[in-house]
């Protein structure tokens, strides 16, 4: 687990657009996970573009089908993974956005100051 003293963080879930609906209901839930792990999967801002080429391909979608769910995660249940900005979760996680890919990666680095 993450024990660095933040409080809280901000990753990146992408997932397929028919999916948008119920993640707004629900949560994004680490049970419809697809992989061996029974989690769901987070990137920094910085991985977004891996994970939507990782995303269309897991998910056999084009990327234009694909949407970004922005996240403000307790770092008390989000684990890093091995890579710098990979993470995942065991439990439910409320987005508080989220956004069509081709949106977001045509408005990349524009005016971006973090």
């Amino acid at each position: 687990m993450i024990h660095d003293g933040l409080g809280t963080i901000v990753v990146y879930h992408l997932t397929p657009d028919e999916n948008v609906w119920s993640i707004n209901q629900h949560g994004i839930d680490p049970n419809k996970a697809r992989g061996k792990m029974k989690a769901s999967w987070y990137v920094s801002k910085h991985n977004i573009e891996w994970a939507a080429i990782h995303t269309s391909i897991q998910h056999h979608v084009t990327p234009d089908c694909l949407s970004v769910c922005a996240c403000l995660v307790d770092t008390s249940v989000l684990y890093k993974f091995f890579k710098p900005g990979f993470y995942y979760c065991y439990d439910i996680v409320k987005p508080e956005s989220c956004t069509p890919l081709m949106f977001l990666l045509h408005n990349f680095g524009s005016k971006d100051y973090e």
